[in-house]
């Protein structure tokens, strides 16, 4: 597959997951400090996507790059990585309580 298919791809999975949360580009472009027309590049897959605006669709859409790019391993670590990222940060730091225990045992 060339860039520019892959370079697609990623846009519109980049695109679905943000319009099916409720999420504008501006929101997206906000938090990877870059302009709404960079969001809009990437999503129609006219430039590839950099790793702070990956970062920010992960942040706001509260998913993990793998979902994000389309990577679907079967790794228990990445369905818990999902299932942290939904969580508040409170939760987040009760998991990080409880791991550090089970750990030690």
């Amino acid at each position: 597959m060339d860039k520019k298919t892959i370079n697609k791809e990623i846009g519109t999975r980049l695109q679905n997951a943000r319009k099916a949360l409720g999420v504008s580009q501006e929101e997206i472009a906000e938090i990877a400090g870059v302009a709404k027309t960079t969001i809009s590049c990437t999503e129609r897959g006219e430039q590839k996507t950099s790793v702070p605006v990956l970062l920010a669709y992960c942040e706001k859409l509260h998913k993990t790059p793998n979902e994000l790019l389309g990577y679907n391993g079967d790794s228990p670590s990445q369905e818990l990585i999902s299932v942290i990222y939904s969580m508040t940060e409170e939760e987040q730091k009760k998991i990080l309580e409880i791991a550090k225990i089970i750990r030690h045992i």
